[in-house]
């Protein structure tokens, strides 16, 4: 028993290698989505090989009584000897050392013996022979987290011989699912059979995240996409919600044009039902000339700097600074260091000091409208991920002269000023006063004058008044003028009069409660008052909220018509 328990240990999930058994329904829809773009006898056409296979869950679904044209290896021998009744042709094989240093070296290529059968070999060097199928569910993890080449090496070793062959592929070259398909490649380009074919299970990310640009201009110049079905991560066990796997089929390419775009089926399970949802467009921008991030930090270039007075942390907390430099003239700044919808949930801001973890663009008077509405744009789009599939679309350079951009252009400052992570404030530090250049009515703020936090605070908030820069409060008025501001934008900010009159009428008490949030000071902006108000009235604050979800949806459809995001159209 005790033999048999360890054997059962070994055999389990190793998710420090990034090994994830696939589940039933994952390898059901592998092998549909494979039938339906090779056909459905390709089990019997076609040599396939798993070379990943694991505990044999993606063979096990193949529809074929005849297995002697199915290959199926794995670094780990405890899956082999745990899998004696498994059907196929099995052998231990490190597909990312074993045979390599063949397709490494060319000189090497016709020399040496092979440590793959010889059965399939002879199937790789016919030109005239069957087809040749990946069918396989890769390692998922990074080199700087896991090893993967054998048993003997043990978890610390961190490198292999496609690894080291993956020079100027940036990322990719660390991901272990990257240097199984870079093999793959290799193995099309030198042996004399060409028609290679993948099935794989892989997250999409590969298909469009910026950091695998370089490994998609390879891998893309052999391979094409024909079909594929895609479904959120948590499908596998011990796998986050933050990203989306797809089941994958490529077929060989001589040459043509490298494609950017790929409709998936979207799938899930739903009351224990693993079924269709939706098709869904995934994109990447390889070939635009003009990179969407660069272009936003060419907006706020600025050659006149100096050391920013203070920073703000990720809590939001003031700090010393001593290192980030802005534009003599910044009245604030966003910081972005995310392409895609799914980061900006974390990776996305507009603050009135630098962030402190870098990423800054400064907000002048010269750029304001440009810099947020790029800024209100992601922060419009996080609306996308709301009682959705995780949404990693990448943001593309718009249309500047499109109706869509200016009307958006138009409504940025009041999308900026009211979003969630908008941190515009007035405050003191160390002694210091520093005014909240992003007050959004100068008007309103003429009424809240006598809402004082003590009776010696009148003298206070005159000084306060009369010393902050109301440019924004002007702008903001020239866009209500403009006429672009949708109703349910009017009716948000018709709406903020009662809050900000409950919010100041408030300070006094909250400041007891919260005086990290330097509510005593009569320049409060959003980002004050909606602590006061989410502390002392959640239920006004919530019909705030709702009122703004409803004014920013109506903006949704023009960042597609822009052209900041793609999707299937109806």
């Amino acid at each position: 028993m005790g033999i048999e328990k360890d054997f059962d240990n070994e055999f389990k999930n190793n998710e420090s290698l990034g090994e994830f058994y696939t589940p039933l329904q994952i390898s059901k829809n592998l092998r549909e989505v494979t039938a339906s773009a090779l056909g459905s006898n390709f089990e019997k056409e076609f040599v396939i090989w798993d070379c990943c296979c694991g505990r044999f869950a993606l063979t096990k679904e193949l529809q074929t009584d005849d297995y002697s044209n199915a290959y199926c290896s794995t670094i780990r021998a405890v899956d082999i000897r745990k899998s004696r009744s498994e059907k196929g042709i099995k052998f231990t094989y490190d597909f990312l050392n074993d045979d390599c240093e063949k397709l490494i070296d060319t000189a090497e290529f016709m020399f040496g013996e092979y440590k793959m059968p010889e059965s399939l070999l002879a199937e790789f060097n016919n030109p005239n022979g069957k087809p040749i199928l990946f069918y396989i569910n890769p390692p998922y993890a990074n080199h700087s987290i896991a090893g993967v080449n054998s048993e003997s090496r043990g978890s610390g070793f961190s490198s292999n011989m496609i690894q080291d062959a993956m020079n100027g592929l940036g990322n990719a070259k660390t991901q272990l699912l990257a240097q199984f398909l870079y093999r793959i490649m290799l193995m099309k380009q030198l042996y004399s059979n060409k028609k290679i074919y993948i099935s794989i299970i892989m997250p999409d990310k590969y298909l469009y995240l910026r950091s695998y640009r370089d490994f998609r201009s390879k891998f893309f110049k052999e391979f094409k996409f024909i079909a594929g079905n895609r479904f959120p991560a948590t499908e596998f066990s011990g796998l986050s919600n933050e990203f989306c796997i797809s089941n994958l089929v490529f077929s060989p390419v001589e040459n043509g044009d490298i494609t950017t775009e790929f409709v998936l089926k979207h799938y899930k399970t739903v009351d224990n039902v693993f079924k269709y949802q939706y098709d869904k467009l995934v994109y990447n921008y390889d070939n635009k000339e003009t990179d969407y991030n660069d272009y936003i930090k060419y907006l706020g270039f600025c050659d006149n700097t100096e050391l920013a007075p203070l920073m703000m942390n990720s809590g939001s907390n003031l700090l010393t600074n001593n290192n980030i430099y802005w534009d003599k003239d910044s009245i604030g700044c966003i910081f972005n260091y995310g392409t895609n919808v799914g980061s900006c949930v974390s990776k996305l801001g507009a603050v009135s000091f630098p962030f402190s973890q870098g990423s800054n663009i400064s907000i002048t008077k010269s750029n304001i409208r440009d810099l947020l509405l790029h800024y209100s744009i992601k922060s419009v789009s996080l609306a996308l991920l709301r009682g959705s599939d995780f949404n990693n679309d990448e943001f593309l350079m718009p249309d500047i002269n499109s109706r869509a951009y200016k009307i958006l252009k138009d409504n940025a400052i009041l999308v900026s000023l009211f979003a969630n992570n908008s941190h515009f404030i007035g405050c003191e530090f160390n002694g210091h006063r520093y005014y909240n250049k992003f007050l959004h009515s100068k008007e309103l703020y003429e009424s809240l004058k006598d809402i004082k936090v003590s009776s010696e605070d009148a003298s206070d908030v005159e000084k306060t008044f009369d010393s902050i820069d109301w440019f924004v409060s002007d702008a903001l008025k020239t866009d209500f003028e403009s006429g672009s501001i949708p109703k349910t934008g009017v009716d948000f900010y018709n709406s903020l009069e009662s809050n900000f009159r409950l919010a100041f009428s408030s300070r006094k008490e909250f400041y007891k409660l919260r005086p990290e949030y330097q509510s005593k000071f009569f320049d409060l902006g959003w980002y004050q008052v909606k602590f006061i108000m989410k502390e002392l009235y959640p239920l006004e604050y919530k019909e705030n909220r709702r009122l703004y979800r409803e004014y920013i949806k109506d903006l949704l459809d023009l960042i597609y018509e822009a052209g900041f995001l793609r999707r299937l159209e109806c």
